[in-house]
């Protein structure tokens, strides 16, 4: 998984995979999204993803849930499924 910030965006590149992601990877990410001024993860760049990348973005949502509003967006068709099969769209997808 490669992270480049940009103004208030975070873009997510490359696989978001159990079998990709590191635990540096992990933590980079977490630490992120505390920033109160980060207010979009694009995941345009994404390349393959799975439920590893589904849960990055529920903790990201979840730490940020009485704070700054995030918003994930361009969310590759794979991770927009699994957010389906979970029964969490409502939360997950802007309506």
């Amino acid at each position: 998984m490669q992270m480049q910030r940009q103004a208030t965006v975070l873009h997510l590149s490359e696989a978001i995979t159990a079998a990709s992601i590191s635990a540096a990877d992990i933590t980079a990410f977490q630490a992120a999204c505390h920033d109160p001024a980060l207010t979009h993860i694009d995941l345009s760049g994404v390349t393959q993803a799975d439920s590893v990348c589904v849960c990055l973005l529920i903790s990201a949502l979840r730490a940020r849930q009485n704070g700054t509003p995030l918003q994930a967006v361009h969310l590759p068709d794979s991770v927009r499924a699994l957010i389906h099969l979970y029964e969490i769209d409502h939360w997950m997808l802007p309506a």
